[in-house]
């Protein structure tokens, strides 16, 4: 708390800064307490430190947003003496190396231009359900045993994008876009049965993703935060050399927006639309893989209707009186989820007849609700 105090003293003293520098003292040796010792021998000296940062940057990013709304902060450290080498992680006995870096470049002829490029390698250890598989023993029975020689699944990232933020009509506004790349090895795939999860047990495939993100958002009606985005995903497997097939995340295609509005000539009213389009997601029967064969669910849209009312708040008479001088503003809002109704699958019962064909019964998720709410800020 103490230092994300401090680095708070300094935002609010360069109001024009976006980067803030918290970093290592200029020594050979770090830390020797006993807490450091202990995260030093699980993380690394630098695994240790980015931890920490990483703490301090959550709490200021929380503290920046109540002070100063959409502000951009950013921490930054420097890896030098102790904390040069990468984060890392013990596996089992095994090590694994992950380097990481980022870059972010602001040109001179536009200070309200940024430029970002990031690459990693990152491993995802298995977890007890992955190291499942199944076996068959010497009679010919199916039994579930552990695979011990279960690799840690990898992945190389490389992600390039940037933000560009501007002035129209005297409100702000902004848009982010980024492109990226996955390379993945030692997959171990699974399989989604409405709510289970199978996993195959073993690094049985090798795939890849790459996608597109954009978003673009501001004040289009001043005094309110609206947004659009868009996004595009192609996440594919090759399951123990199979044809390229999806994974169970590969959507495709993703279309959001969120817009506000004041009531016509009464700012007390505020109302919000938001709405979702986005592809299905692949499908398998029950202990079959997407190398067998799969189809996907019809398309997700839904639309959010909201209405808020304040109560209170701003410069009425009774923000002065008791209790209410601890008090923002004070909202009583109305939503109708779903708007219309639409019956949209999160997944599939499935029945099979006497000649053992199997048929896909859609479970559908929550049609249209109504949500009463009341906000006090404080």
């Amino acid at each position: 708390d103490f230092i994300a105090d401090e680095v708070m003293a300094s935002v609010r003293a360069n109001p024009e800064s976006k980067f803030f520098a918290v970093s290592q003292n200029d020594t050979v040796e770090p830390c020797g307490c006993d807490k450091c010792r202990e995260a030093y021998e699980k993380f690394g000296a630098s695994g240790a430190l980015i931890r920490f940062i990483n703490k301090i940057a959550r709490k200021v990013k929380k503290r920046v947003r109540e002070e100063f709304g959409d502000r951009e902060v950013y921490i930054v450290t420097f890896a030098y003496y102790f904390s040069v080498k990468a984060p890392v992680v013990k596996n089992g006995g095994k090590f694994i190396f992950s380097p990481r870096a980022s870059l972010g470049f602001i040109p001179n002829f536009d200070q309200n231009l940024t430029f970002r490029l990031a690459s990693g390698l990152y491993y995802q250890s298995p977890f007890y359900k992955e190291l499942r598989t199944t076996v068959q023993d010497e009679h010919g029975n199916s039994i579930i045993q552990l695979n011990k020689d279960l690799k840690s699944q990898r992945s190389i990232h490389v992600i390039a994008g940037g933000d560009y933020t501007f002035r129209a009509s005297g409100r702000n506004f902004k848009v982010s876009a980024d492109m990226y790349y996955k390379k993945l090895d030692n997959l171990n795939p699974y399989t989604v049965d409405n709510v289970k999860i199978r996993y195959y047990g073993e690094n049985c495939a090798q795939g890849h993703a790459m996608g597109l993100d954009v978003k673009f958002f501001g004040e289009f009606v001043p005094g309110t935060d609206s947004w659009i985005s868009f996004s595009l995903m192609k996440a594919e497997q090759s399951i123990r050399g199979s044809e390229y097939v999806p994974m169970p995340n590969s959507q495709g295609y993703n279309v959001s927006l969120f817009f506000q509005d004041y009531f016509p000539g009464y700012k007390r009213v505020k109302l919000n639309l938001k709405g979702v389009l986005s592809g299905g997601l692949p499908v398998t029967a029950p202990r079959t893989g997407y190398e067998e064969g799969y189809f996907r669910t019809p398309t997700y849209k839904r639309v959010d209707l909201g209405f808020s009312y304040q109560l209170a708040g701003g410069t009425d008479a009774i923000m002065d009186r008791g209790f209410f001088r601890n008090l923002k503003n004070i909202w009583l809002g109305l939503d109708i989820f779903n708007l219309f109704d639409i019956k949209n699958t999160s997944s599939y019962y499935w029945i099979t007849n006497i000649d053992n064909h199997q048929y896909a019964i859609p479970n559908y998720l929550t049609g249209r609700q109504l949500n009463v709410r009341l906000i006090v800020d404080f």
